[in-house]
């Protein structure tokens, strides 16, 4: 991951620095910014695909006019440079940050139906003396940002944000209460009631003067039963997996995997197996005979012994729980589900080890309702779907 913050408003260059520093630990292979007016950007830079300094940001277009700074993956990069190389356009760099700036040169707020990834990023275009900050169509990536007295500041995390004096620190207690309810904060609220997330599937354009504008630029489709059969569409989930596995190999450092045993990360372990040239390297958790915990281990051994992977074994026990602090840190707000320290020393040992990258299964219940409360999620959404008068008759 990287990071990025930045500001547009009446801020003391000394400000972007400092946020910088905060969010140092999501990119430490560069820290970069700049101030130029009123614009204030700065990068924290994961180098994963050009390692070279020419994909440093904030990165300006060739012609001058666009800045950006940039968090996370455009899996289909390769093809849409090709396209704007075709039409004429020039790269300094071989990375995807560029490619979004001359995509925006070309497509302006349209290159969002052509991106295929996860990402938040801010670009300014010089010539119109606006700033658009926009997040990806799940929420992937993370866009905090807040209006000050003085303007808008914006991060990758809320902690970022707090630098700045002139942000309250007063807390949102119904977000609070979303929070014991729902077991986090959906919607744009946080537990600090001056800071908001940007929604995924949205974009916040925001000029020189302070006027701002919240844009939905993305939905969840409604649901439209298809043709085929049972097969057909089992195969065709196959046949997505194996695609969007393959795509997210594509870098120039080693990928790894998180590997329980369960479904959903061996059957990405094993399309990476397929597909990588290379051994792809799987962590897993060794809870031992730690009582209240289910042992991943065995399965994860099987899997491995059977796609012929290396599986690095982290021994954990009960005391992992201190380590919430720390989780609460890094994840910024209030979180209910103990699953992310697990993650967060597996990331840990991986990075020791050289691995910048690892993929993972999460997901995977959501959408296939694995447990009831995601079965329950599937009722609910069909539900929404149907025609207000139909709704009103069944009940």
């Amino acid at each position: 991951m990287c990071g990025i913050a930045g500001a547009l408003g009446n801020f003391a260059p000394a400000l972007i620095e400092q946020m910088v520093h905060k969010i140092a630990h999501r990119g430490p292979d560069n820290l970069s910014w700049f101030s130029q007016g009123k614009l204030h950007l700065g990068h924290t830079r994961l180098s994963i695909v050009d390692l070279s300094e020419a994909s440093n940001q904030p990165m300006w277009d060739v012609t001058g006019r666009l800045c950006i700074v940039f968090n996370g993956e455009i899996y289909n990069y390769q093809l849409l440079r090709q396209q704007l190389l075709e039409k004429g356009y020039q790269f300094k760099s071989n990375g995807d940050a560029e490619v979004l700036l001359n995509l925006y040169l070309e497509y302006g707020a349209e290159l969002l139906s052509m991106v295929n990834g996860i990402f938040s990023f801010a670009i300014w275009d010089q010539q119109t003396e606006r700033l658009w900050l926009v997040r990806d169509h799940f929420g992937v990536k993370p866009l905090y940002y807040t209006f000050t007295p003085d303007g808008l500041i914006f991060s990758s995390e809320m902690k970022s944000l707090l630098v700045c004096p002139d942000v309250s620190r007063d807390l949102d207690h119904d977000a609070l209460l979303r929070t014991l309810v729902f077991l986090w904060s959906p919607g744009p609220h946080t537990v600090i009631r001056a800071v908001k997330k940007l929604e995924p599937g949205c974009y916040l354009t925001v000029d020189a003067n302070g006027t701002s504008e919240i844009t939905q630029y993305w939905d969840w489709p409604a649901y439209q039963p298809g043709p085929g059969s049972v097969e057909s569409h089992s195969q065709a989930v196959i046949d997505s997996l194996r695609q969007s596995v393959s795509d997210q190999l594509v870098a120039d450092v080693p990928v790894g995997s998180f590997l329980s045993g369960g479904l959903d990360s061996s059957l990405i372990v094993a399309m990476a197996a397929e597909k990588s040239r290379q051994p792809v390297d799987c962590y897993t958790i060794d809870t031992g005979d730690t009582d209240g915990f289910e042992a991943d281990l065995p399965y994860a051994r099987k899997v491995a012994q059977h796609l012929g992977v290396p599986l690095h074994v982290l021994k954990v026990t009960p005391d992992i729980v201190s380590l919430l602090p720390k989780m609460v840190y890094h994840l910024d707000e209030v979180q209910a589900d103990p699953a992310p320290i697990n993650v967060l020393l597996i990331c840990e040992m991986a990075r020791k080890q050289g691995i910048k990258v690892l993929l993972s299964g999460a997901g995977g219940d959501d959408v296939f309702t694995g447990y009831r409360r995601h079965y329950a999620q599937s009722v609910e959404n069909y539900w929404s779907w149907l025609p207000l008068p139909v709704r009103k008759l069944l009940k």
